[in-house]
């Protein structure tokens, strides 16, 4: 009779197992998806050119991709010494590239979907650290931890910067840039009131180990990274002529 009642109680451990095996979901890593569990998350982007899966985040009325984008053209390239497929970091673009290299239904923000962003996530004292990776920031100047709570699952990791590929990839651990569309002319004039023409400015978002971040303005010439927008772009505002694109920490007015 025990031999009876140890054989039956195996075979419903056995059953109980089995059951549970075929119930559960496939281990097998599916490429169509990407896990993202905040609160915040939107459908998961796949890029038609090349298949790569992003994760995007809903924050206020915009679709954010969650990470850098990392679609390989002509134009961009990665940091071939730490991450050299760009899975970490992304790639690198130059504003040439930069202002095409979104998927269909997405692209490169604009001055005012920057200001959106940044004023969503805590303003310009707080943004920064809210929208930063929780690790891989040096510490600031004064020492004080430079990582982010990445409140917002935007992630923004410290990726450096890059002039141009020949020069690859300097100050990983301490900034980070992301291009908008936004471009400017700010008038400049030599000591006779002739006017100097020192070409177009672009304004991006900036990143440092302090928990502020802001939207600066640099000539077209260097290489940095893309977080693309959901939707259609819209007309161009006309920028602030501010070339550091704020004053005592609020932004110039809009021209009219």
């Amino acid at each position: 009779m025990k031999k009876l009642f140890f054989a039956l109680t195996a075979c419903t451990v056995l059953f109980v197992a089995c059951d549970d095996s075929s119930s559960s979901p496939s281990s097998e890593n599916n490429s169509s998806v990407k896990s993202n569990s905040c609160s915040n998350a939107d459908e998961p982007l796949t890029d038609p050119r090349d298949g790569k899966v992003y994760k995007t985040v809903k924050i206020g009325n915009q679709v954010w991709m969650a990470e850098n984008l990392n679609y390989d053209v002509e134009g961009s390239w990665t940091n071939d010494s730490l991450d050299k497929d760009g899975s970490i970091y992304g790639r690198f673009y130059t504003f040439g590239r930069a202002k095409k290299a979104c998927p269909d239904g997405w692209h490169l923000p604009t001055f005012d979907e920057i200001d959106e962003l940044r004023e969503n996530t805590g303003g310009v004292g707080l943004a920064g650290k809210n929208l930063k990776a929780t690790s891989g920031w040096d510490k600031d100047e004064e020492g004080k931890d430079g990582n982010g709570t990445d409140k917002y699952c935007f992630g923004i990791k410290a990726s450096g910067k890059s002039q141009n590929k020949e020069d690859g990839v300097y100050g990983v651990g301490k900034y980070a840039q992301l291009w908008t569309s936004t471009t400017f002319i700010r008038p400049e004039y030599d000591s006779y009131g002739n006017r100097i023409d020192r070409g177009s400015k672009v304004y991006y978002f900036s990143f440092t180990s302090s928990d502020s971040v802001y939207i600066e303005s640099y000539d077209t010439t260097p290489a940095w990274n893309i977080r693309c927008l959901k939707g259609d772009s819209e007309p161009e505002p006309i920028a602030p002529e501010n070339s550091s694109g704020y004053d005592d920490g609020a932004f110039t007015s809009k021209s009219d």
